[in-house]
């Protein structure tokens, strides 16, 4: 989710009664969202720009990531699965946070030097082991 979305989301909620916002905008972020505390899965070392203060925006229990956010928590996440691929990266993203597609996480992985290197180093093993011959 954009920056300012999630900007215009937490005023609604924190001064509902300050709001210039339409009616329908104001009935989604009221159905859909709530501030509260980061669930208990989320570390403190991980970017999050409310959760500091104790309080977070949560989608379903949930951190809601923030796009300009993304690259700092996907590689926070990706270093501590140790550098594992999307559904490891994936898997700890989804403990703590919402609104992270798989898809950019993908991407992610597979533009990170050093993981393409070890993906190219698994590859080149797997080929020799079978008996076929590198190209």
């Amino acid at each position: 989710m954009p920056q300012a979305l999630f900007d215009r989301i937490w005023d609604e909620l924190v001064a509902p009664a300050d709001s210039t916002e339409h009616g329908q905008f104001r009935l989604w972020v009221r159905k859909t969202f709530v501030l509260g505390a980061p669930p208990p899965s989320f570390s403190s070392e991980s970017p999050s720009g409310a959760a500091d203060e104790g309080v977070a925006l949560l989608h379903n229990g949930f951190l809601v990531a923030v796009r300009e956010q993304l690259y700092q928590l996907l590689c926070a996440f990706h270093g501590e699965a140790q550098h594992g691929g999307r559904d490891a990266t994936v898997g700890l993203i989804y403990e703590s946070y919402r609104y992270v597609p798989k898809k950019l996480v993908q991407e992610f992985v597979k533009a990170r030097p050093t993981c393409a290197a070890k993906n190219k180093r698994q590859l080149s093993t797997a080929h020799n082991r079978s008996g076929k011959k590198k190209t």
